[in-house]
């Protein structure tokens, strides 16, 4: 994938092996030959929704480029218990430098995948489209919602400039929904639409008829929301957001919101339970 071949990447990969090797790798290097190659196999252990081969085939190629890398499983494939999704193969010394990493990675990103996977269907279910935010790790933002898309989930803003997403601390700064709204449609030089964050359904109202193009509708209640959905005109996009879990997604789901916004994709990730066994 292009994602995996960009310079942050491999900045990422390069900061990420050093914590590993900036020392060497002293137990390899006492019982292992340098000339000893290896064949290892990674197995899931847990079902998951694979992604991230490419992360792991590019975190090989800057440890040792010998080393062979085969997918066995493509990125959004599923993995039963058991599967080998991957073949390394190479120098024994140059699989055991990469095995943490490649792990790491593989079960940060298949489990975001996965979490993903199951809240889509149940949004899907219900007419509408479970989406990221940006509550990711610092320098894995690019990955963490590239496994996302993976899972079947959509992508928010990749950064600030992604879009005008007016949320409490603005209006706050701003002076209120109303200023904060007239100002944003004075200024705006593109033709992104802009969403502004309301708590209730008064402060709904006013922000639609102040001319909100979109509402976050942060932290309310599934009843609360059904009713901005059956006030609001067709036009306006409802995004439901904040302390959505997995035993309310289904309840936020049936208010005929258009999307729903979920941090715990990222920020709560269940990892894949995954293996590496050189044989």
């Amino acid at each position: 994938m292009e994602i995996f071949n960009t310079p942050a990447v491999a900045d990422l990969i390069k900061i990420a092996l050093a914590e590993d090797l900036i020392l060497g790798d002293a137990t390899t290097e006492i019982l292992v030959s340098e000339t000893a190659h290896s064949r290892a196999v990674i197995v899931a252990k847990s079902p998951c929704i694979v992604a991230g081969q490419g992360l792991a085939e590019r975190i090989y190629r800057q440890v040792d480029p010998g080393i062979r890398y085969e997918v066995l499983i493509q990125d959004g494939d599923h993995a039963v218990p058991k599967s080998e999704i991957a073949i390394v193969t190479g120098r024994s010394r140059s699989i055991l430098a990469g095995e943490r990493l490649v792990l790491n990675s593989l079960q940060r990103l298949s489990g975001i995948s996965t979490g993903t996977h199951r809240a889509a269907k149940i949004c899907s279910a219900r007419g509408c489209r479970v989406i990221d935010t940006r509550k990711t790790i610092p320098g894995w933002r690019i990955l963490d919602k590239y496994a996302v898309r993976v899972g079947g989930g959509g992508n928010h803003r990749m950064s600030l400039g992604d879009g005008i997403l007016i949320k409490n601390n603005h209006i706050q700064a701003a002076g209120g929904i109303e200023t904060a709204l007239q100002t944003a449609l004075a200024k705006r030089r593109h033709p992104m639409k802009i969403q502004i964050e309301v708590r209730s359904v008064r402060e709904a109202e006013r922000a639609v008829a102040a001319g909100a193009e979109a509402l976050l509708l942060d932290n309310m209640s599934p009843s609360d929301i059904s009713m901005i959905v059956s006030r609001c005109a067709s036009g306006i996009i409802l995004e439901a957001s904040g302390n959505i879990t997995w035993d309310n997604l289904d309840s936020y789901a049936s208010t005929g919101v258009h999307f729903i916004s979920m941090g715990l994709l990222t920020h709560s990730v269940q990892a894949a339970d995954l293996a590496m066994y050189i044989e």
